[in-house]
């Protein structure tokens, strides 16, 4: 394993195993926000995978809300060890400790592969995508979501670079440390960034702008301590434009590929279905 791997395994056990700890309350899982995009459903009929289930919130809400279907979680951090002894309760789910670049399943196992911010953070997301692939039944639909690069947002793009050189630095730091530096940044991000977005945003000719600003989606003073850690301490980080990421998945034979953008965080929504043979 390369040392740059091994790095964001340590930096997201950390976040992950803080997170598993924490009983607060989150308005909407991942999930929820993803599926209210797409006109077709995430959840298929069979069996379904969630590739990085991170602090199992999104797991625990599928589990729940589809318990008919049969889940498997997949983590490459050994934090999936404690997500599955918080979700011990919930039968129809499965816990993997794997690379989303490795998967250890036979082809055509499954029906429906969803994936939230993972395969942007592995050294190679085009392989993660092929393993998605090759796991999936003909005509299986895969649900991801991945980093958008701003192409399009020149605030955004520029601040991006800087985070990206300052990077450099703060992966140096013990995970503890830089949590704590994030705990200490995050209201002052807030203010600078989230509050006047807000503000703009309920100004009806202001919201283009509003979209354009960084963090525009913070909800309270501590709400961007895990997505700052997120930028400052992982060091993988691929961000994709909307015609290198169609033709990415178009690559790897999926078919009616569908991109749409959170508007909050301006991510990339990836739904499309594998191609028949």
């Amino acid at each position: 394993m390369k040392k740059i791997e091994q790095q964001t395994i340590a930096s997201y056990a950390y976040l992950w195993n803080k997170e598993i700890k924490q009983e607060r309350h989150i308005h909407k899982t991942h999930f929820e926000v993803v599926q209210s995009m797409l006109d077709s459903p995430i959840v298929q009929k069979g069996i379904g995978m969630e590739i990085g289930c991170g602090p199992g919130r999104d797991m625990e809400f599928m589990a729940r809300a589809y318990s008919e279907n049969k889940f498997i979680a997949v983590d490459f951090n050994f934090s999936i060890l404690e997500v599955a002894k918080k979700l011990r309760p919930l039968k129809n789910v499965f816990f993997v400790r794997a690379s989303a670049l490795a998967l250890p399943f036979k082809n055509g196992k499954v029906d429906f592969v969803y994936s939230f911010g993972v395969l942007h953070h592995t050294v190679d997301p085009a392989k993660g995508i092929s393993e998605i692939d090759r796991i999936l039944k003909d005509k299986g639909t895969a649900t991801l979501y991945l980093y958008e690069n701003h192409e399009d947002n020149r605030i955004k793009f520029y601040s991006l670079k800087a985070v990206t050189l300052l990077r450099r630095l703060t992966i140096q730091l013990p995970p503890r440390v830089l949590y704590s530096f994030c705990a200490v940044l995050s209201p002052f991000i807030y203010l600078l960034f989230s509050v006047p977005a807000g503000l703009l945003g309920k100004l009806g000719k202001a919201k283009g702008l509003a979209d354009k600003i960084p963090f525009n989606f913070g909800k309270h003073p501590f709400d961007l301590v895990g997505d700052l850690f997120d930028r400052f301490g992982t060091p993988i980080e691929v961000r994709y434009g909307r015609e290198e990421l169609d033709g990415t998945m178009r690559r790897e034979k999926f078919s009616n590929v569908i991109l749409k953008k959170i508007p909050d965080t301006a991510g990339w929504v990836v739904y499309a279905a594998k191609n028949s043979k």
